[in-house]
């Protein structure tokens, strides 16, 4: 009963995860989302927008990530209950990482790399990808650390007794 509630516990964590991912993926890649003005049709910018606005670009990080973190756990699923819990606790770090990374982030990227022009106090013209790169950069960093701690998780299992 305890390796089901475990394993319960382990989907639905899972789950959040996929979702704060899916949402962040909402957030970063689609500027345009409730803009005045939106890039022209057939441009780059906004085709990537319209990409990520809609399925499957919409769950494409989101899904990419939640597989390659079941793929690395499979091992340890069939492991000890300590091992699923460990995998559990972290995936709930993450997902606190994953929110508390976002604002720091999106700070830093709009105040020291890509600031608004010095006359315009606010502009809801000014959007755009270059708003989006520090963010993501440092999400995909954090996914990244994700799947390698899982990794080093994998390689130092507790055999099953």
């Amino acid at each position: 009963m305890k390796r089901l509630i475990t394993f319960v516990v382990l989907l639905i964590s899972w789950l959040v995860i996929f979702g704060i991912l899916t949402y962040l993926t909402q957030l970063i890649m689609v500027p345009w989302d409730s803009a005045i003005i939106q890039p022209e049709s057939n441009t780059w910018q906004r085709t990537l927008n319209d990409f990520f606005a809609n399925m499957p670009g919409y769950y494409l990080f989101s899904a990419t990530f939640l597989v390659m973190s079941i793929g690395l756990s499979w091992k340890l699923l069939r492991g000890r209950t300590t091992n699923i819990f460990k995998l559990v606790l972290g995936n709930l770090i993450f997902a606190f990482l994953l929110i508390g990374i976002l604002m720091p982030a999106a700070f830093i990227n709009n105040a020291l790399f890509f600031p608004y022009p010095a006359d315009v106090i606010y502009d809801p013209t000014y959007r755009g990808f270059h708003r989006s790169i520090f963010p993501a950069v440092c999400i995909g960093l954090a996914c990244g650390l994700w799947l390698y701690w899982q990794v080093r998780l994998r390689s130092s299992m507790s055999p099953v007794t």
